[in-house]
């Protein structure tokens, strides 16, 4: 399979490290380990200052804001491509079949696809972009946001996630624009959408919820689960949506990252319009449950630390309706984000990415050397991943 060319007459991506900076330092060959690097949780505000690196500026020249009292704010990004250089001639080291995207992040964390571009958001520095896929034209879609994480695309609108106390969910244009407040919350986590209802998860201390409203600017949001412990991840089908959480061994408290002790968590289920004390857990007992995918009737998803007895730093599988779990992969280093197609299970593994046939069998790897590897996604040829500087693209096995 041939790497498509970036379009030679766009000049936007990758994004450049500041002057002096290598391009290919950022994959050290032993980082240390972080589980979820989100320190500072309660405390974290977002860069609100200009980025350190080259990141698509508007060529108007103006800032993406948002109104505080949830309007629109009354600036946007110029949509017309500003200059830079192109993805072409970049490679990765690890990957040697990879198309490196954009370069220079600072925090890599939510990844989103849609026709033609892959969205993304850096969490350290406050920023929402978009790329197209293959490399060439993209831009910034919001700045000075309060740590973006997850990020979800619905037709021509983007959606993210502010994971901050006082944060909550925000949309913009794809095609760029001003950015809106769609719902406050506190720490929203991941999204997804479903027909025309958007759902996310909340990731605090003690608490934890599954969300949902109508997309757009109309309505309000209502709670489908409300437990102990922080939503990690969600996918959502219908009006059913399915997620992993977590808490700690004994019951308390749920300790944000960095975790004490053995975390246990579930995999849990949910409606809209049920009591959202009444959610059914699907797997109970696991170690540390974060990404989630679903392909037909099967769930799959990723365990990090834990005791033995509780399948940690495993890929494993069940069905819908509940039942017996299969074990994918395991001895794994420190597993976060998941995708899935009909052949294959695609992961994150700290500093490699990984891909295992959905039916089970031999582990396959798709790339090394990676620098905090997090989201993940697949379309019907390639497999698209953020590692906390980077974005990248290569083919499907």
């Amino acid at each position: 399979m041939t790497l498509p060319t970036p379009r030679p007459s766009l000049s936007v991506l990758p994004l450049l490290y500041a002057a002096g900076l290598s391009l290919l330092t950022a994959c050290p060959s032993s980082p240390d380990i972080l589980e979820d690097d989100d320190s500072d949780l309660e405390s974290s505000t977002g860069n609100t200052t200009n980025p350190s690196v080259t990141t698509l500026p508007p060529t108007g020249g103006s800032d993406t804001g948002i109104d505080p009292d949830g309007g629109t704010s009354t600036t946007g990004l110029d949509t017309d491509d500003s200059t830079g250089t192109t993805g072409e001639g970049f490679d990765d080291p690890g990957c040697p079949t990879c198309m490196v995207l954009a370069d220079g992040l600072t925090g890599g964390r939510g990844l989103a696809l849609d026709l033609d571009y892959v969205y993304f958001t850096d969490q350290d520095q406050g920023l929402v972009h978009r790329v197209h896929k293959g490399g060439g034209d993209g831009a910034v879609l919001a700045m000075d946001q309060q740590q973006p994480y997850g990020i979800v695309v619905g037709g021509d609108q983007v959606y993210w996630a502010n994971f901050v106390v006082g944060g909550g969910v925000y949309t913009a244009p794809v095609a760029g624009g001003p950015a809106t407040l769609v719902e406050s919350d506190e720490y929203p986590r991941h999204l997804d959408i479903s027909g025309d209802q958007l759902y996310w998860g909340t990731f605090e201390e003690g608490h934890g919820r599954v969300m949902h409203r109508a997309l757009g600017q109309g309505g309000s949001a209502t709670a489908i689960a409300d437990l102990l412990g922080g939503v990690a991840d969600l996918v959502a089908e219908g009006e059913q949506v399915f997620f992993t959480a977590h808490t700690t061994e004994t019951g308390g408290t749920f300790i944000v990252p960095p975790p004490k002790g053995a975390p246990l968590g579930s995999v849990f289920t949910a409606s809209v319009g049920d009591d959202p004390f009444s959610y059914d857990a699907l797997v109970s007992d696991v170690a540390e449950p974060w990404g989630i995918a679903k392909q037909g009737d099967t769930l799959v998803w990723v365990d990090g630390m834990g005791v033995p007895a509780d399948q940690p730093r495993t890929v494993l599988s069940v069905s819908i309706g509940g039942g017996p779990t299969q074990e994918l992969a395991s001895n794994q280093t420190a597993p976060w984000g998941i995708a899935t197609d009909e052949q294959y299970v695609y992961w994150t593994d700290h500093d490699a990415v990984r891909a295992v046939p959905l039916g089970g069998g031999d582990e396959l790897v798709l790339a090394e050397l990676q620098n905090q590897a997090r989201s993940i996604a697949v379309d019907d040829q390639w497999v698209y991943w953020i590692t906390r500087n980077r974005v990248l693209q290569r083919p499907k096995p």
